[in-house]
């Protein structure tokens, strides 16, 4: 029997490797002609049989045989045709790799771990890497090897492993034995633990892949140290601005006090109109650099978002003749002509003039610094509705749009304190009758 099984199968072998292009002959096609023809061995006894109760044995003979001849070659067509098409697991062409040779090619050190969490096995493409400097894990528990701050947080692993979970992952820290120079004492590692479990669901091993992320980490410390180094750098600048501030107001105040003297002529009149407009205008700048050392003084508000304003009625005219007035001597230096248009009617506004008045000088000075000499700056307010519109222009180069966007992004860090300033601003000026906003 064995020797007319082989035989098939050589049968078999020859006729398929005819249409295998070259290829081995898989088992399971020899295994498919052989059931086959075992089959038609049988048919071709039954088959004429079968015929001749309805035929006679000439006829039944010769037309069983063709019958079961075509049948043969239909069934062995079409399942060899099939089982090419169709994906099946074939022992022969998935052969399971030797013990080991999947686990050795995966990343870092795989451990196999009991559930107490002691070691039982080991494997992993790393894994005479982390053995060179790790104390032999096996067959003790792994959480000797681990900081003593991190073992706690190993053994709850595994805990909720036991509870149910299915799979975890824990950072450690895993002690070096040995200390190499230039090296740290302790190497961190991302442990990635997977419960194994019984046919009753109970927890029979933990595997665990173990990668090195000493690199991660020190990225990450070092992050967090220059964080620390922006953050004391910013605490340190507002220290210096508010030293400094609180140094400028001590000799702005002996200014503003001896220029209120000479205004008021305690001492004596002053000779002439113009020495009493250079005494006013000394004492209107002194006391705007006061409040602007004031505000320096609340930038630290600013930056939290808490700036808090100084809101009062005030005549939005005279702010802006102040600013005029403050700066006409250094617009007419440069050959310059500026002046001012308020619109008739327009009376108190409800809002921080001193952040509004700086918003003006800051513009009107910006627009003085770029216009030539002939030129013109002019500033405007005008009502619309609840709707108060300040607009300060000039003959100057001004800005090509195209250039608009590099240049504001050029400067949106450092116009940030500014931005805020004068949204908190725009959001407290108020017409007495209803809101209004700053254009």
């Amino acid at each position: 029997m064995d020797g007319a099984t082989a035989l098939l199968d050589r049968a078999a072998a020859s006729w398929l490797a005819r249409t295998s292009e070259g290829r081995d002959v898989p088992a399971h096609e020899i295994a498919i002609l052989r059931r086959l023809a075992l089959i038609s061995s049988a048919a071709l006894i039954a088959v004429p049989v079968a015929l001749s109760a309805v035929a006679s044995p000439a006829v039944a003979l010769p037309v069983g045989v063709t019958l079961v001849a075509a049948g043969f070659l239909f069934s062995a067509v079409g399942s060899i045709a099939l089982s090419r098409l169709r994906p099946v697991e074939r022992q022969d062409v998935l052969r399971p790799a030797p013990d080991g040779a999947y686990l050795d090619a995966c990343a870092g050190l795989i451990l196999f771990l009991d559930p107490l969490g002691a070691v039982t096995g080991l494997a992993g493409r790393e894994r005479q890497a982390f053995l060179s400097w790790m104390r032999n894990p096996a067959g003790r528990g792994f959480f000797d090897q681990l900081h003593v701050s991190d073992r706690l947080q190993f053994m709850q692993a595994l805990d909720h492993l036991r509870q149910g979970e299915e799979a975890i992952a824990v950072d450690l820290r895993i002690d070096r034995p040995t200390v190499v120079p230039a090296s740290d004492q302790f190497i961190h590692v991302r442990l990635d633990l997977t419960a194994v479990r019984g046919a009753d669901g109970a927890l029979v091993s933990v595997f665990g892949q173990m990668r090195d992320i000493s690199l991660e980490q020190s990225l990450k410390a070092e992050a967090a140290r220059k964080a620390t180094e922006a953050e004391s750098a910013n605490d340190a600048k507002t220290r210096f601005l508010a030293a400094v501030s609180h140094e400028l107001r001590t000799p702005l105040n002996a200014i503003l006090g001896f220029s209120d003297i000479l205004t008021g002529e305690y001492f004596g009149k002053l000779e002439n109109d113009r020495q009493r407009e250079y005494v006013r205008l000394i004492r209107q700048s002194g006391a705007h650099l006061l409040s602007v050392v004031n505000t320096m003084l609340d930038m630290s508000k600013i930056e939290a978002g808490r700036y808090e304003l100084m809101v009062e009625p005030f005549m939005i005219g005279e702010s802006i003749r102040t600013c005029e007035e403050m700066l006409a001597l250094q617009a007419r230096e440069k050959g310059l002509t500026l002046t001012s248009r308020v619109q008739r009617g327009i009376g108190e506004v409800v809002a921080d003039q001193r952040a509004i008045q700086q918003i003006l000088i800051n513009l009107v000075g910006n627009a003085i610094k770029f216009t030539d000499e002939g030129g013109v700056v002019t500033v405007d307010a005008a009502s619309n509705g609840f709707d108060l519109v300040l607009t300060v222009s000039d003959t100057g180069i001004g800005i090509a749009r195209t250039i608009i966007p590099a240049a504001t992004k050029a400067r949106d860090s450092a116009c940030r304190w500014s931005r805020a300033w004068w949204r908190c601003t725009v959001a407290a000026l108020r017409f007495p009758a209803g809101p209004a906003r700053v254009r």
